[in-house]
């Protein structure tokens, strides 16, 4: 955006902010307040396309502010957070949604994939192999336990 759209938009979220700001979220019914968690989850994610990615999880969190129950934000909290480098925050975030809901295999995969980047091979491998064994065609996690097995990044297969 630019220009007068920007400013517009600028507007528009300065005004939601005013009137469902976080603190204000017992005066909404459950309809209005899933619907700003998910407008607050909607500028995280262009934050986050655009590589602003401690903008992003201040979005993430606003929006968790309204319907902290909403795992699909708090997931993607936790990328943002794995993206910051901040993955002692993204690895409690992504054990949090598996403590709400075990069978969040993408979270489980992401949990192996900031456990890897920390060079904790062998727990991520663990759990790229508990997706497996709740959903064997998980593609994502074969895909990365192979990459366990073979010693290098997925790109790098071996003759």
């Amino acid at each position: 955006l630019a220009g007068r759209d920007a400013t517009a938009a600028g507007r528009v979220y300065d005004e939601m902010a005013r009137v469902c700001a976080p603190g204000r979220e017992g005066e909404l019914e459950p309809y209005l307040k899933s619907k700003v968690a998910n407008m607050y989850a909607d500028v995280g994610d262009v934050f986050r396309s655009c590589g602003h990615h401690l903008l992003a999880v201040e979005e993430y969190r606003r929006a968790l502010g309204f319907c902290p129950q909403y795992l699909d934000i708090k997931h993607k909290l936790a990328q943002s957070l794995r993206d910051l480098g901040r993955h002692d925050d993204a690895i409690r975030t992504l054990k949090e949604i598996l403590e709400a809901n075990p069978n969040f295999h993408q979270s489980r995969v992401n949990l192996g994939v900031t456990l890897y980047a920390q060079g904790k091979h062998a727990e991520a491998g663990a759990e790229w192999q508990e997706v497996l064994r709740r959903d064997y065609a998980n593609k994502s996690a074969r895909m990365y336990l192979r990459m366990v097995q073979d010693g290098g990044a997925p790109e790098e297969k071996k003759p």
